[in-house]
């Protein structure tokens, strides 16, 4: 479940970039509208804390790899013998 809301932070971020490159790209020669430019800055920190708080509990694609190095390195007895 955590990774389901992990990926939901970075399709976030994804659709936050997106939104600002597409008012600037469509303002042409006038200002960007400032209320599409708040929404997509808005949905990408939204993105992002959320995949910060969920990488500081270990819930991601690398979690596996994480508990993984940890069992080799308290298995071996110290991180030296690796």
């Amino acid at each position: 479940m955590g990774r389901t809301f992990y990926y939901l932070g970075r399709l976030a971020q994804l659709i936050g970039m997106w939104m600002l490159l597409v008012d600037l790209m469509m303002a042409g020669p006038a200002w960007p509208s400032p209320k599409l430019f708040g929404a997509g800055v808005a949905v990408f920190v939204a993105g992002w804390g959320l995949t910060r708080a969920l990488r500081e509990h270990k819930v991601g694609p690398w979690s596996d790899l994480c508990l993984t190095s940890q069992y080799r390195i308290a298995r071996v007895g110290s991180a030296h013998n690796l």
